[in-house]
């Protein structure tokens, strides 16, 4: 009888201390959440700085051509099926 109060004991100690660490957890990740327009305007900024001065990374070449691919062949296989 002790064994089994003694689990459901240590069982809500735990929740109790996950639920602190994970709801603090997730305060910290709202205080430096980047809202949707910021991290837009940042991409946006960057994007245009690579078209001005051409100097886009290897990575972000490869990358590019890798979802113009995707996209392209998604729509052929779209167009096949109709």
């Amino acid at each position: 009888m002790y064994g089994f109060t003694l689990y459901y004991l240590l069982l809500i100690i735990f929740l109790i201390f996950m639920h602190k660490s994970v709801m603090g957890y997730s305060k910290i990740l709202f205080r430096k959440r980047v809202r949707h327009e910021e991290h837009f305007k940042h991409a946006a900024k960057q994007f245009f700085e690579y078209l001005a001065n051409r100097n886009m990374p290897d990575w972000e070449i490869s990358n590019t051509l890798a979802k113009y691919y995707v996209t392209t062949k998604a729509v052929e296989i779209a167009k096949e099926g109709n």
